[in-house]
C-alpha cells in the first residue's frame, strides 16, 4: 500500500510536523484496529508519504484484512482531521497492489512498489481528489488485486463501486480501479473498440460505477 498526503509540499514547516505525527498515527491505528500486531506489518515512512507492507497468504483472509483497513482508515482520517480547515486536513492518495516484496538495504524491492507509487500518482487518482473537496482519501487498486479480492464485494467491500481507469505515469501503464468513500469515483475512460481483440470485452466495459454502495 503505497500512500501520500495531497498539498504537503505547500504547507510550513510546523504543519509539517503535524502532518506526519498525525498521518503515523492513522497508519498505525488503522492496522491496530483492522487486527494487525506491530511485528504483522511494516511502514517505510517518506514524509509526506509512505509504505505499507501488509501480511498475506496463510491464514490471512485478505478481503477481511482490507475491508477492516480501509474503514479504520477511513474514519480515522475523521478523527486526525477533526474540525480543521482545509489547508491543514490530511487528504490521502492511496494505492493497493500485490506482489512479492523483498527487503533490500534502503527499502523495499519488487514491482508492485514500484508500481503502487506510480499508481499513486496517476492523473485520475489526483484528478478524484480535486473533484471530490469534501473527501479525505482516494483509493486505487491494481487490476489483479481488484479481480482477485475487491470485486466479489466480500466482508462488505463495495466491489461494484470501484470504477476503472486507465493509468499512465511516466514509463508505467495500467488498469486501475479507483473508489472515493463517499464521493464521485467519477466515469471511465472512453475506449476505442477498434484496438480491441475480438470476443474480450474492454475492462472499462465490465463494472457499472454508478451503482450505489452502502457500507462506506
Amino acid at each position: 500500500m503505497a500512500y501520500d498526503v495531497e498539498g504537503y509540499s505547500g504547507l510550513g514547516q510546523e504543519a509539517q510536523f503535524d502532518v506526519q505525527r498525525r498521518l503515523r498515527a492513522l497508519i498505525d491505528g488503522a492496522c491496530d484496529r483492522a487486527g494487525l500486531s506491530p511485528g504483522e506489518y511494516e511502514v517505510q515512512p517518506q514524509g509526506d508519504g509512505g509504505l505499507a507492507l501488509l501480511p498475506t497468504g496463510g491464514k490471512v483472509d485478505e478481503p477481511r484484512l482490507i475491508a477492516a483497513f480501509l474503514r479504520t482508515v477511513t474514519a480515522g482520517l475523521g478523527g486526525v482531521n477533526g474540525l480543521r480547515d482545509a489547508g491543514s486536513r490530511i487528504r490521502l492518495r492511496m494505492a493497493l497492489h500485490e506482489g512479492v516484496v523483498y527487503r533490500a538495504d534502503h527499502g523495499y524491492v519488487g514491482d508492485a512498489v514500484v508500481e503502487s507509487f506510480r499508481m499513486c500518482d496517476a492523473g485520475p487518482v489526483r484528478d478524484a481528489l480535486r473533484r471530490n473537496p469534501a473527501a479525505d482519501l482516494v483509493l486505487v487498486a491494481a487490476d489483479r488485486l481488484y479481480q482477485d479480492v475487491l470485486r466479489h464485494g466480500h466482508h462488505g467491500i463495495p466491489g461494484d463501486s470501484f470504477v476503472p481507469h486507465l493509468l499512465r505515469v511516466k514509463l508505467f501503464e495500467a488498469h486501475g480501479w479507483l473508489f472515493v468513500p463517499g464521493g464521485d469515483s467519477g466515469p471511465a475512460p472512453a475506449r476505442d473498440r477498434s484496438q480491441d481483440a475480438p470476443g474480450v470485452t474492454p475492462v472499462a466495459d465490465t463494472l457499472d460505477g454508478d451503482r450505489p454502495y452502502d457500507l462506506w
